[in-house]
């Protein structure tokens, strides 16, 4: 780690914080996905000022940054930019640098309110016809999409399984942060996962490749997400599925939307995807939802104006008589 105060001119560049920070990111054992997403975001907003001193970046200097940023970038994904700023700001608070920027003083971008993306189950469908299952990789493809919309699983949860970590129904995932969670896999999906596990010990001894991966790639390592992202684009257009992103994500919020339509408790959702607190797992119920809609045609007070309770078919409901 670079001794930053030891420096001759006693100044900190913003290179050199950023380097540290990024170590000190790898000593608290952040994943990798984690490190490779702050080391890749933090030259971009800071580029204009990556030799300068840090003392000399001020809060003009990032929410003009920030300014500019919106104009070809959504909020989330500038707010996803200033929380990692942010950290290493605090970082460097915390190590005595002399910064000049509050870093309670970025507030977070307001971002539009929109109903999760989510694929209609004939879409689900379509999707999962298009690989090929004569092959191992068809039905590796084929297995990793039932199991997202099984149990709702992130794509690096998905890509990070092993072998070691299925004793079905039950499936070890580990989460954000390194959390380990326990899932309980459908009784159509541990028929699924026992077939293919079945072909994947064939295939990966044939091959003699040394991999514990339970969805391995074709050189025996971890799928990447462009690499999966790529899978799911070929069978978007081989499909025809328009109006929706073709991503793992999609299937989380599907998996939410129809879980929560079948029965399934807040709480229990909550535990399931692995949020620490249930604003999250409100945020992913939010439901284009049929049923709503349905619900709200018939309940409709324009609608049902000069209707008496019998014609709506529920029973009349009269005040209780008060007593003197």
């Amino acid at each position: 780690m670079l001794n930053l105060k030891a420096s001759e001119s006693g100044a900190v560049l913003v290179s050199d914080l950023v380097s540290e920070y990024l170590d000190d990111c790898r000593v608290r054992n952040l994943s990798a996905q984690t490190l490779e997403w702050y080391a890749r975001r933090l030259p971009v907003i800071l580029q204009n000022h990556w030799n300068g001193e840090l003392s000399a970046l001020t809060i003009q200097d990032v929410k003009s940054i920030l300014a500019t940023m919106l104009e070809t970038r959504s909020p989330a994904t500038v707010n996803g930019y200033m929380r990692v700023l942010k950290s290493m700001l605090n970082y460097a608070i915390d190590s005595d640098y002399e910064v000049s920027i509050n870093p309670r003083r970025l507030k977070r971008i307001k971002e539009p309110q929109r109903v999760p993306p989510c694929f209609t189950m004939e879409q689900v469908a379509a999707l999962l016809r298009q690989p090929d299952r004569s092959t191992f990789f068809g039905i590796r493809n084929y297995t990793m999409m039932c199991l997202m919309l099984d149990v709702g699983l992130r794509l690096s949860e998905l890509t990070g399984l092993l072998v070691s970590d299925v004793n079905l129904p039950y499936l070890k995932v580990w989460g954000k942060g390194n959390k380990e969670r326990i899932l309980a896999a459908s009784d159509v999906m541990v028929k699924t996962l026992r077939r293919y596990v079945r072909v994947r010990e064939r295939v990966v001894r044939r091959s003699m490749a040394e991999t514990d991966l339970l969805f391995p790639s074709r050189t025996a390592e971890r799928i990447t997400n462009r690499n999966f992202d790529h899978i799911l684009k070929t069978y978007r257009d081989a499909a025809g599925v328009t109006g929706v992103r073709v991503s793992a994500h999609t299937f989380r919020y599907t998996y939410t939307s129809q879980a929560i339509r079948n029965g399934m408790s807040l709480t229990s959702l909550q535990t399931c995807l692995g949020h620490t607190t249930l604003t999250m797992s409100r945020h992913y119920a939010v439901l284009n939802d049929a049923d709503a809609f349905e619900e709200s045609r018939a309940c409709s007070p324009l609608a049902n104006m000069g209707k008496t309770n019998e014609s709506r078919g529920r029973p009349i409901r009269r005040p209780a008589s008060r007593g003197k």
